[in-house]
């Protein structure tokens, strides 16, 4: 395992997709909002979401390799998730379930000139101690989905599109959780 990775539980990479696919996620995903092809987000209400939408299910697919050699685990896809935050939406902190063993948050868009809104990661619920992460169009951070806690205080700009991509470790306890119980990727369960 990466030895940062581990010692964090998390691990940052900057500018993982290109500039040119992130404006292509962007206007992909306002034709997806303007046909109101999108769900609203129970564990962040008003926010729109889009489950194992066939663009970032590819994503999925095609950095397993990428961050399996990033993490140094073997990681099996589970599903993506993609979420269109606006002004005031707000996440609150949680872990994940198991199909989320190792999870990455990769920012496909934001309003340029605009101040980003962090997202927060923390080993334990209560602690003071917690790490804040800035991430610009592309950059993406992978962390330990079940063990470390994370959050979005209440978003400062007008909006902020980004997906969540999660693994399962291939050798570990959860590996039966592949396709997130899907007989394959981008079906909608």
């Amino acid at each position: 395992m990466n030895e940062d990775f581990d010692k964090n539980g998390y691990l940052v990479i900057r500018n993982f997709l290109p500039k040119d696919l992130c404006n292509f996620a962007k206007v992909y995903y306002k034709i997806q909002q303007d046909t109101l092809n999108y769900s609203i987000d129970v564990q962040c209400p008003g926010s729109k979401s889009f489950y194992a939408d066939t663009f970032c299910e590819t994503i999925l697919l095609s950095a397993c390799k990428k961050l399996s050699e990033a993490t140094g685990i073997n990681l099996l896809p589970t599903y993506s998730y993609t979420r269109i935050y606006g002004r005031g939406d707000e996440l609150k902190i949680h872990r994940d379930r198991p199909e989320c063993e190792i999870s990455a948050t990769l920012c496909l868009g934001r309003p340029q000139g605009e101040e980003i809104s962090p997202i927060y990661f923390s080993r334990d619920k209560e602690s003071e101690d917690k790490t804040e992460l800035l991430l610009e169009e592309g950059d993406l951070c992978i962390y330990k989905g079940t063990e470390m806690y994370h959050w979005r205080k209440p978003f400062i700009q007008s909006w902020y599109l980004q997906t969540f991509i999660h693994y399962v470790n291939a050798a570990g306890p959860y590996k039966d959780n592949i396709f997130d119980g899907r007989r394959c990727l981008g079906i909608k369960k």
